[in-house]
């Protein structure tokens, strides 16, 4: 299921946005000056559809909307509390309605709608020895003096549906009492609105700006965190992906390879035609094609034997004969090598983009031990990480794009501009429209810059209404 529009009001108690999203071209771009809230819409995308509510606990906005293709729409709902003494000056409201359909709500910020047990920092200190939630939000939690206080109560609502969303409660993550005091009857509402959500397929891909250094584990006497640059991990995935896919063919190639003999035997034998023979040899021919560009991009290493068949044959039976053999060892080799096409595909796209960006200055080839391997124009060896910034943004948006976003996802992308020379940011969209043809991507982008949208402002949508 696709997003058709977005629609947010009175954001920061200022401005009122409509995005419609480009059904057809599947990219979407949203321009305006700094401060009109491009950044916090993508964020408030991405948040909502993970289930995670502590943003729109603390932004001003009354109404945020997505609605989708099929007419149904959902919406977050922020209204002045009407009661004197409420510690939030605000009720939070999240709201379906299906196509024909009467909305259904659920509260978010009604303290009775929370938990059936009233021992909410019991309940907390539950989910800390289940893991559940880390110990500074309990601490932060049991430093309020009671559910009255100000602090403490936007981080229990947070928690509280995040929990939900990330159903610990239904995948029976949560021991059964403790799940029963935490599933209100506004939870049991929440869950079935879950599942209507989860059943339309909507995947969100967020690619924020800072995106060349994130954190990973490292082994040692102790695993502690560290920063590495994200081009490095690209470069390692790819090179597993390319061992993933060796070794999928590896274990087809070894199940058709032992009942070969077999089929070739028992089979009953094709007519034994010269016209047949041909388009056999055509396919072989083919064949041979493929293992050249998969070589080529640096899946495969050895492009194997070819076997040695003479342009024609004029004994009829042995003629019928060899076209029942080839016939079998052509439908095997294409089983065998179309484990590799989608990520052919890719890895063809990505180093057409960065060659042609890169050039003449380096080169770049696919390595199945190394991924990325970069070549100077004297012939060095340079290593992802030792790339210009400009050059891992424009690598690590390609790689994100082909290699790491769902099909049918909408991608949502902050400022593709970054650090991007002016010709590159000329280029991005023709590039991304190639992409989204292929990965049936939908894309909305915020950005400052006219050069990324260059001839391309059909696609604009201008919040700052200019």
């Amino acid at each position: 299921m696709r997003i058709k529009r977005i629609s947010v009001k009175n954001l920061f108690g200022t401005f009122d946005h409509e995005i419609p999203l480009n059904m057809d071209e599947r990219v979407t771009i949203m321009i305006g000056p700094n401060g009109y809230g491009k950044t916090m819409i993508l964020k408030m995308v991405d948040e909502f559809f993970k289930g995670k509510y502590g943003l729109f606990f603390k932004i001003p906005f009354t109404e945020f909307t997505i609605y989708f293709e099929d007419g149904s729409n959902v919406k977050l709902e922020k209204t002045p509390s009407k009661k004197e003494k409420r510690i939030l000056p605000f009720s939070l409201f999240l709201v379906y309605t299906a196509v024909n359909a009467e909305p259904e709500t659920i509260p978010l910020t009604d303290t009775e709608s929370l938990f059936k047990s009233r021992d909410y920092f019991m309940i907390f200190r539950e989910l800390l020895d289940e893991d559940l939630i880390d110990r500074e939000t309990y601490y932060r939690i049991r430093r309020g003096a009671d559910i009255d206080d100000l602090n403490s109560y936007p981080i229990i609502a947070e928690k509280y549906w995040e929990l939900l969303s990330n159903e610990l409660i239904t995948n029976k993550k949560l021991p059964a009492e403790l799940a029963k005091n935490l599933l209100s009857d506004s939870g049991e509402k929440f869950i079935k609105f879950k599942d209507i959500i989860q059943k339309k397929g909507v995947n969100i891909y967020l690619i924020q700006t800072h995106r060349l250094v994130t954190v990973r584990k490292v082994s040692g006497e102790k695993k502690t965190d560290a920063e590495m640059p994200v081009v490095k991990v690209y470069s390692d995935e790819l090179a597993s992906r390319i061992g993933d896919a060796l070794k999928i063919s590896a274990e087809k190639a070894q199940y058709l390879d032992g009942s070969f003999p077999k089929r070739v035997i028992t089979q009953i034998p094709l007519e034994g035609t010269r016209e047949k023979f041909k388009i056999l040899l055509k396919q072989l021919q083919e064949l041979r094609e493929k293992r050249v560009h998969l070589k080529e991009t640096g899946i495969l290493v050895d492009l194997g034997d070819d076997p040695k068949i003479p342009e024609s044959i004029e004994d009829e039976s042995r003629l019928k004969f060899l076209n029942g053999v080839l016939a079998e060892y052509v439908k095997d080799t294409q089983e065998k090598l179309a484990v590799f096409d989608d990520l052919a595909n890719k890895i063809d796209l990505l180093k057409r983009v960065i060659n042609i960006r890169f050039a003449p200055h380096k080169k770049m080839i696919i390595s199945k031990e190394k991924g990325f391997v970069f070549l100077t124009s004297t012939g060095n060896e340079l290593a992802p990480e030792d790339l210009s910034s400009g050059e891992q943004h424009e690598l690590v948006l390609l790689y994100e794009l082909l290699f790491r976003v769902p099909q049918g996802s909408l991608v949502l992308i902050d400022e593709p501009e970054l650090s991007l020379h002016i010709a590159w940011q000329q280029k991005f969209l023709e590039d991304l429209l190639d992409i989204t043809n292929i990965a049936k991507l939908d894309v909305l982008i915020a950005t400052h810059s006219p050069d990324i949208i260059h001839d391309h402002w059909r696609l604009t949508v201008d919040l700052g209404g200019k």
